[in-house]
């Protein structure tokens, strides 16, 4: 069971990084189109037969190493300190962002839904500001 469990999360992980496109998985023909939809294919196959073949095995036994599986994941997010290199749900939540943004482009076709936001850095000197001179520096 325990080789099952490694390979169906084997197969789970290289779906969700053929997914989000992520820029360190390393299949370069991954790239194209065809060759992604046939990857994301056989790697959804591989997660839901190595379930499938667990479960047909014994349910029991399959039931009790799914819950070991996510008892070792939880403990490793609980106990682990935290590290800047982001999560697969910070991946799909990128990504969601990133085709709504591409979608709104392409959807905007009137001059009236356009507002100009404006942002202005400028460098505020404390010194002459607390002897009341208003001279700012804007930042270019």
């Amino acid at each position: 069971m325990c080789f099952l469990v490694a390979y169906a999360f084997m197969n789970c992980s290289c779906f969700v990084l053929t997914v989000l496109k992520s820029p360190t998985w390393r299949p370069e023909w991954i790239l194209k189109r065809r060759w992604r939809f046939v990857y994301l294919v056989i790697a959804g196959c591989g997660f839901a037969l190595c379930l499938t073949i667990m479960f047909i095995i014994s349910q029991w036994w399959a039931l009790l190493a799914c819950l070991v599986a996510v008892l070792i994941c939880g403990g490793i997010k609980w106990k682990m300190e935290a590290k800047a290199w982001g999560s697969a749900m910070d991946g799909i939540q990128y990504r969601l962002a990133l085709k709504a943004l591409v979608n709104l482009e392409g959807s905007q076709h009137q001059c009236v839904n356009w507002r100009p936001q404006v942002l202005i850095l400028y460098r505020i000197n404390m010194s002459e500001e607390l002897q009341g001179i208003k001279h700012h520096e804007i930042l270019s």
